[in-house]
């Protein structure tokens, strides 16, 4: 587990990782701040194809089956609890310490996990052939075709008649590559997490601004960042959340900490969401 981390810490750093084995190959360049902003007007024009071929979003299309009785407002309500419940669990997780109720806790985020993932399947039977799905897999199309390449210079890109051979390996990496708790983890390695804890500029440790860095390079440093901030700001953090950037993250100490509660979520939440925060947003 804590070689895959340090290799996904070093594909971060070196803003490309490689996909496949000897048979098949290839390498995929991590797009940088401004190949996103650019994908939005992609975005804007992908939404105007898809509305003239006649889609409709996933609340629309919800709504429909909701009306014909082939859906239940209900599981949305159940849903929205779920997760609420959910987000409200894992954050007692940093504060058990009685192995019997940390164990019935895991138990319990595990079953909602599960009935949320059940859910999600039923709804997946009208949300597939959505506006949103059309927009995700044209632009994960494009993506693959325009950043991946066959050599490690990054010079030959893949052929558009190879894009379907190799976006499930692109789709499997991105994937876990904007996944949150493996960003905080591999944002809390030491090799890593030290150089934020000493530079006043994390953005120094690639050299670069916010717009040549990649998306990832960003996620990983406002990750760093939030977690030094939950260390240098909360008294008498147990060492076993100490020991967990997950935990870490979603503790809430149970006092006020300098007069005010930290609450990293909301903050997060405030900013748009972790993909639309930059490294010079600052947690005071």
């Amino acid at each position: 587990m804590k070689i895959q981390k340090q290799i996904n810490l070093l594909e971060i750093l070196q803003g490309y990782s490689v996909i496949g084995d000897d048979s098949q190959r290839f390498y995929f360049k991590h797009p940088t701040v401004l190949d996103r902003l650019s994908d939005s007007f992609r975005y804007k024009e992908l939404e105007k194809r898809g509305r003239k071929i006649g889609l409709l979003n996933e609340e629309e299309l919800i709504q429909d089956a909701i009306s014909c009785g082939k859906y239940s407002e209900e599981y949305e309500e159940e849903k929205a609890d779920l997760e609420w419940a959910l987000g409200k669990k894992k954050k007692l997780a940093s504060k058990l310490q009685d192995q019997s109720l940390l164990k019935a806790n895991e138990d319990s985020i595990k079953k909602d996990s599960d009935r949320i993932k059940e859910i999600d399947k039923i709804r997946a039977d009208f949300t597939t052939s959505s506006l949103e799905s059309f927009i995700a897999s044209k632009t994960h199309l494009y993506s693959c075709q325009n950043f991946c390449f066959k050599d490690k210079k990054l010079k030959t890109p893949i052929e558009k008649s190879q894009v379907e051979n190799f976006i499930v390996g692109y789709l499997t990496k991105y994937n876990s590559l904007v996944d949150l708790d493996n960003l905080l983890e591999v944002s809390y390695l030491p090799d890593f997490f030290e150089l934020i804890r000493l530079s006043d500029d994390p953005l120094f440790v690639f050299g670069e601004d916010s717009k040549s860095i990649t998306i990832f390079q960003r996620d990983l440093l406002i990750c760093g960042k939030m977690l030094k901030y939950k260390i240098d700001n909360i008294q008498g953090i147990p060492k076993k959340v100490l020991n967990d950037a997950v935990l870490l993250y979603n503790y809430v100490p149970s006092e006020k900490a300098q007069g005010e509660d930290v609450n990293i979520r909301e903050y997060v939440e405030e900013k748009g969401g972790l993909k639309n925060m930059t490294p010079s947003d600052k947690l005071t």
